[in-house]
């Protein structure tokens, strides 16, 4: 069985230890869990979820606006870990993401590199900057399978999808070409932080006077012993 989306995701966020906890709950969902009832009321919905070889049901409640998805058996509430009958419920739902709200922090991979206290605020900022990056890579993954699993049944759909990501693809790499053409004169203005003079002029360098330097004749000044013949 291919990996799902929702169990790829979270194999990218969560922790080795915390990833197998999550596996086994996607697992279980698949293969244990089916639904009993299911109940409309407005933006909620309401699924109750039966496993095999227990009697008990589960009831699950989704809320189509915001994803908000609370479950009767408080898995997440004790553990801070999305259950299998939640799992079941984005699975029937095609999310291919675990919700935001249903990933804490201290689980995932990024936990160790926020630092604790501000004492910096760029960095900070930096590794704001980093984990939005690992979201934003995240969703467009998510995407990008979402649209090869939706076309992988037409052919024409698959041309198409190949044909739209290479046009993509060629059109940033030009765009990264003309942002990266630069001269080298510009490149040295750069890293100097100063503008090349247009004109250079080149000036003859001093003459000094030392002890051997000539004189306006071109002979060296003899000393006083030379000149006594001593």
């Amino acid at each position: 069985m291919p990996p799902l989306l929702i169990e790829k995701h979270a194999s990218e966020v969560f922790t080795c230890s915390i990833f197998y906890q999550v596996q086994e709950e996607v697992y279980n969902a698949c293969f244990f869990c089916g639904i009993e009832e299911f109940i409309r009321e407005n933006d909620l919905e309401i699924a109750k979820i039966n496993e095999v070889n227990r009697k008990r049901t589960f009831e699950v409640v989704f809320n189509n606006t915001n994803y908000e998805t609370n479950c009767s058996c408080k898995m997440f509430q004790r553990h801070g870990l999305p259950c299998r009958h939640m799992v079941w419920v984005w699975e029937a739902k095609n999310i291919t993401m675990i919700p935001d709200k249903y990933v804490l922090n201290r689980w995932t991979t990024m936990a160790t590199k926020k630092p604790i206290f501000d004492l910096e605020g760029n960095i900070l900022d930096q590794c704001t900057r980093l984990v939005d990056k690992k979201k934003t890579l995240n969703e467009l993954w998510s995407e990008i399978y979402s649209c090869v699993s939706v076309a992988e049944q037409n052919e024409e759909d698959l041309v198409e999808l190949v044909k739209n990501l290479r046009d993509l693809r060629l059109d940033m790499e030009a765009k990264k070409s003309a942002n990266n053409t630069r001269s080298k004169t510009q490149d040295m203005e750069l890293l100097i932080g100063s503008v090349a003079p247009s004109e250079i002029t080149i000036k003859p360098p001093k003459i000094s006077s030392n002890k051997d330097s000539g004189t306006r004749s071109g002979k060296r000044i003899k000393g006083e012993r030379e000149r006594e013949g001593h």
